[in-house]
């Protein structure tokens, strides 16, 4: 009773997300799943839920489509996974767009979550086995996308040394798309978890905005040029001028504190929405994943 609960809570946030963001319910265009999986934590065993988008138009075609997972923020699920999958549907890709807060029944935001985002790498890695299990998707083409905390979770998943720690041998994602990732902080003292220097061979894409306050303008453009050069070569950067953190949000504009502000100096975040430069990366993340997959058009 208590997962069904579960579940059935985690589609009416999701179904909510989506009518904030859009006006409209899910795609009539995809088939719709509600499942649940475990997480590749040994010591901590837990259950994670997320909502499955296919489109129905793959189910006639010769080849299984691709997937990709979402992550969210440190928010927790809102108006940008929905919006993000919408993005990626209407290209020929599955969605799945889990809830990483619920089982740790976490829900005030950067005050009560994991600091680390290394601590979320198992629910990555669990749902990568569970979406490679599942005969409607192909197992080869797999990617990762993600918010803020979800961004960075993207990013080290992306990193060899913790997927060869956190994920399962031969089980990789095939590329990986990181919004606003908090660049700062990786390869850095303050965050020596944050390893992100030899990487698995897929591509990576960084998008971010040159108002975030999280970092400076050009924190993003430094970490790429630090990276070796075999590294850097997979490692794409696109910024956006005049957008915050969260620039790709439909909630209004906010304000909020957090520690790793300012270069893990702490202070404030301010957040705007910018629906050009939200239209533009949401294109340009499934623009990458159309190539990284190699799907026709």
């Amino acid at each position: 009773m208590r997962y069904h609960a579960y579940v059935v809570g985690l589609a009416l946030l999701l179904v909510a997300s989506v009518r904030t963001a859009s006006g409209a319910d899910t795609p009539p265009s995809a088939m719709v799943l509600y499942v649940a999986f475990p997480t590749l934590d040994a010591d901590t065993p837990s259950t994670v839920a997320g909502r499955l988008m296919v489109p129905r138009s793959t189910r006639r075609a010769a080849r299984k489509p691709p997937a990709v997972l979402i992550l969210h923020g440190s928010a927790g699920v809102d108006t940008r996974g929905p919006l993000m999958a919408n993005a990626l549907l209407q290209v020929g890709i599955a969605t799945f767009e889990i809830d990483m807060w619920t089982p740790r029944r976490l829900r005030d935001g950067v005050n009560s979550v994991p600091r680390r985002a290394i601590e979320v790498l198992p629910d990555a890695f669990g749902a990568l086995k569970f979406l490679s299990s599942l005969p409607l998707i192909d197992p080869a083409r797999i990617g990762i996308t993600g918010f803020s905390l979800g961004g960075a979770v993207s990013m080290l998943t992306a990193s060899k040394p913790l997927a060869d720690q956190y994920g399962l041998p031969g089980l990789r994602f095939r590329a990986h798309a990181a919004l606003y990732p908090v660049c700062w902080a990786y390869n850095s003292p303050q965050r020596p978890q944050y390893v992100f220097k030899e990487l698995t061979g897929a591509p990576v894409l960084i998008q971010g905005g040159d108002l975030d306050t999280y970092d400076e303008p050009d924190s993003c453009q430094k970490l790429v040029e630090s990276l070796p050069d075999t590294s850097r070569q997979l490692v794409r950067l696109k910024m956006y001028p005049g957008a915050t953190h969260k620039f790709d949000a439909a909630e209004p504009a906010h304000v909020f504190q957090d520690p790793a502000a300012n270069l893990g100096r702490g202070g404030e975040v301010r957040v705007v929405p910018n629906p050009a430069a939200a239209e533009m990366a949401r294109d340009a993340t499934a623009r990458f994943f159309v190539e990284a997959f190699g799907v026709s058009q």
